[in-house]
C-alpha cells in the first residue's frame, strides 16, 4: 500500500470512529455521559491534533460541570500532547482551562498567574475568539484569591470586548 493509500485508509478509519461517537453522543442527554465518552475518544485517537482537540473540549466540558478534578486531568493532558506536537493553539487553551480549574483546588494565586499567561498566549495566537470568556475565568479565581476589585477590572474589560465585538461567549 502507498503511504497516500495508507494515509487515506487512516482517514476513513477515524472519520468511522468520529461518526459512532457522533451517534452516541446525540443517544444522550446525559452531560456527564457525554463528557465520558469524549474521553474515550480522545484516549483512543491515534491523530495526534484531533486527541488535544478531543482533549481540549472534555476540559472545557467538564469545568462546565464543575468537576474540576478532571478538567485539570484533561487540561493537563491536552497542554502535554500540544507541547510536544507544537499545537500552540490548544496548548494555551488548556493552560486556561487547567488554571482555572486549579483555583478549586485550593491554589487561587497560581490559578490567576496561569489564566494570565494562558490569555497572553492565546491573544499571541492572533485569536480573539473567547478572550471575554477567558477574562471571567480569571475574574473567578481572582474572587476565589479574595481579590474582589481585581475581579471586578478583569470583568469591567471582558463586557467592553463584548461591547467591541458583540461576542456572547460566556
Amino acid at each position: 500500500m502507498s503511504p497516500a493509500e495508507e494515509s487515506l485508509k487512516r482517514a476513513e478509519e477515524l472519520l468511522e470512529r468520529l461518526e459512532k461517537t457522533r451517534e452516541r453522543l446525540e443517544s444522550t442527554s446525559d452531560p456527564e455521559a457525554a463528557i465520558d465518552i469524549l474521553g474515550e475518544l480522545a484516549d483512543t485517537l491515534a491523530h495526534p491534533f484531533s486527541k488535544a482537540y478531543a482533549l481540549g473540549c472534555a476540559a472545557w466540558f467538564n469545568l462546565y460541570l464543575r468537576d474540576t478534578k478532571t478538567a485539570l486531568a484533561r487540561a493537563r493532558e491536552a497542554v502535554d500532547l500540544s507541547i510536544e506536537q507544537g499545537f500552540l493553539w490548544w496548548q494555551v487553551w488548556g493552560t486556561i482551562l487547567g488554571g482555572r480549574a486549579l483555583a478549586d483546588t485550593g491554589t487561587p494565586a497560581v490559578s490567576v498567574t496561569q489564566i494570565k499567561g494562558g490569555i497572553d498566549g492565546w491573544r499571541m495566537t492572533g485569536s480573539g475568539f473567547t478572550i471575554p470568556y477567558f477574562l471571567a475565568l480569571q475574574a473567578e479565581a481572582c474572587r476565589k484569591d479574595g481579590r474582589t476589585d481585581d475581579a471586578l477590572a478583569l470583568v469591567a474589560e471582558a463586557r467592553e470586548l463584548i461591547g467591541k465585538t458583540d461576542e456572547g461567549f460566556y
